[in-house]
């Protein structure tokens, strides 16, 4: 496996963000098991502010960046593509979330973690940025 000589970007990343980061990271690396989501969940229900929808919209970003940076054909990336397929396939602690429609209208509810709540909207934010790596 190649080395994963890529960080998260900004000036300061989100805490749980960086976690989930090295997690995916090591996973990707090694034979570890894949990352549990519901972990991650709740330290930052005992952190936070506990808005979902800001946990939903940066949980995602870790694999995103991850994902852009691995070449198409790598080993990694197909590692990466199981894990969010283990990931869906996993049922969370709570068996769904209610997250706040971004443009104000009424909560949308997901199951956990079957509808990967908010990834379609995080992915297409984040491919439409620039990063220096890319």
């Amino acid at each position: 496996m190649a080395n994963l000589d890529i960080n998260l970007l900004g000036e300061d990343p989100w805490s749980i963000s960086e976690k989930l980061f090295e997690a995916i990271k090591a996973h990707l690396q090694s034979q570890s098991a894949t990352p549990s989501l519901d972990e991650y969940l709740k330290i930052y229900r005992s952190e936070e502010d506990n808005v979902l929808s800001t946990f939903f919209w940066n949980i995602w970003e870790p694999f995103h960046i991850i994902a852009k940076a691995l070449p198409a054909d790598s080993p990694e990336q197909d590692k990466l593509v199981q894990c969010l397929k283990s990931i869906k396939e996993t049922t969370g602690t709570v068996d769904s979330v209610e997250i706040d429609d971004p443009s104000g209208g009424l909560g949308i509810t997901y199951r956990l973690w079957q509808d990967m709540p908010s990834f379609g909207g995080t992915f297409q934010e984040f491919t439409s940025r620039r990063y220096p790596f890319c």
